[in-house]
């Protein structure tokens, strides 16, 4: 009885294992959708900082760029438009963050940034 319990566990995790190994971002390139995501909110007084992005191709790219932001506290809200590849940072009212931070949180998250602009 252990021995069978054994073997299935291992054959399950081996599946698991083999999954994330033939995981990429070319699964997701062709894959269906959603074009703009978006999390929190806009504060009217902040700044909306836009930033043209160079790999962001799958939901999965916008949830990890999300996570990043949504935790600065001067941030209120961030929208990922996939399509073309661009990000809007919503600050709260009188708070910024600096071009080269917000080259660097997403360099390092593993895209490139090729323009930042506010209004």
């Amino acid at each position: 009885m252990k021995f069978i319990f054994i073997f299935i566990a291992l054959t399950s995790l081996n599946f698991v294992y083999a999954d994330k190994n033939t995981h990429s971002h070319k699964d997701h390139e062709h894959s269906e959708r959603a074009e703009r995501l978006s999390v929190g909110s806009i504060d009217p007084d902040g700044l909306r900082i836009n930033v043209d992005v160079f790999g962001l191709v799958c939901d999965f790219c916008a949830q990890a760029i999300e996570k990043i932001f949504m935790k600065r506290n001067e941030v209120t809200g961030i929208e990922v438009d996939l399509a073309n590849g661009f990000i809007t940072i919503f600050t709260k009212r009188g708070e910024d963050i600096e071009d080269n931070l917000i080259k660097s949180l997403i360099t390092d998250a593993g895209y490139n940034v090729n323009r930042i602009s506010r209004k």
